[in-house]
């Protein structure tokens, strides 16, 4: 912001430059924590173990191993409908994701077998069977 007021008042006298630290900045963006493999699997494990329903419980515990091996942002991965994941060929492909970019991820043969696995619960779960999303709650 003062850069900017710098460059007006260089063309225009009248206008003011706000004196230092006036407004707050963040240079510095926190460090990201980086989940090790036994936190990983503690996450699957409490997701697992947090509902009596089957279906919500391997829904979390799918979901934190997906993001886990494939870096997804949890907005792409929550969006992602039943044509979005191909489990024949092991590719997941993410339309329309940050800044309006497409991209397809290749999984490894173990997550396609895990989200595999998920999607049969899924199709057997009474009520499920028209929904398009992949991953399901309750309200669809």
């Amino acid at each position: 912001m003062r850069g900017f007021a710098r460059h007006l008042h260089a063309l225009d006298p009248s206008c003011e430059v706000p004196p230092p630290g006036l407004l707050r900045c963040f240079p510095n963006r926190p460090v990201p924590h980086l989940y090790s493999d036994e936190e990983i699997h503690a996450l699957m494990r409490a997701a697992g173990a947090m509902s009596r329903q089957p279906l919500r419980a391997a829904t979390y515990r799918t979901l934190i191993g997906l993001l886990a091996v494939t870096g997804m942002r949890i907005g792409e991965a929550v969006r992602l409908d039943r044509g979005h994941v191909g489990l024949n060929t092991g590719v997941i492909t993410i339309a329309d994701s940050k800044y309006g970019k497409s991209r397809q991820i290749l999984l490894h043969a173990t997550t396609v077998a895990a989200l595999r696995d998920y999607s049969r619960l899924r199709d057997a779960t009474p009520g499920t069977d028209h929904m398009v999303a992949f991953f399901v709650s309750r309200r669809g």
